[in-house]
């Protein structure tokens, strides 16, 4: 896998992959990150997926993002497209996840220290260690897995 932050920008993802294949580099997998606070609205990403599976038609992953579940320093003052919430970091993750999967070279979406307490918000579980509605999203998404002897 290559991976590059530019889940957001398609002119920066171009110019990557342009001079990765250029060199004749091999990468079976694309990664890209996405975050909304510095790489673009979710719009952005989706123009991003689609550019990306034409022209270089590998398997894409959003190898890493994340959202606040509550609002830090950080990211007082800024716009965001969700509310900084439980239920808001719960809906940017199943935007971001519909959004990925509408595009049939993109496999999964990577949340990025899910379980790390007090980095920038984005854990899944609050301080008393109960699960936030983020993790519900997976539900929605995950195929079952099979059971020994066919059940």
């Amino acid at each position: 896998m290559l991976h590059t932050d530019t889940g957001g920008n398609l002119a920066k993802t171009k110019w990557f992959f342009d001079n990765v294949t250029e060199r004749k580099i091999p990468f079976d997998v694309i990664g890209l990150s996405y975050y909304p606070r510095c790489h673009g609205t979710l719009m952005n990403l989706r123009e991003n997926l689609a550019f990306t599976a034409n022209e270089f038609h590998k398997d894409i992953f959003i190898v890493e993002t994340g959202y606040n579940s509550r609002p830090t320093r950080e990211s007082a003052g800024r716009i965001w497209p969700f509310p900084e919430t439980p239920e808001g970091q719960r809906d940017f993750l199943d935007e971001l996840t519909r959004i990925a999967l509408q595009n049939e070279k993109c496999k999964g979406v990577f949340w990025w220290e899910p379980a790390t307490e007090g980095v920038g918000a984005q854990e899944y579980f609050d301080e008393n260690g109960n699960s936030l509605p983020v993790l519900n999203v997976f539900d929605k998404y995950a195929l079952p897995l099979p059971r020994a002897g066919g059940k």
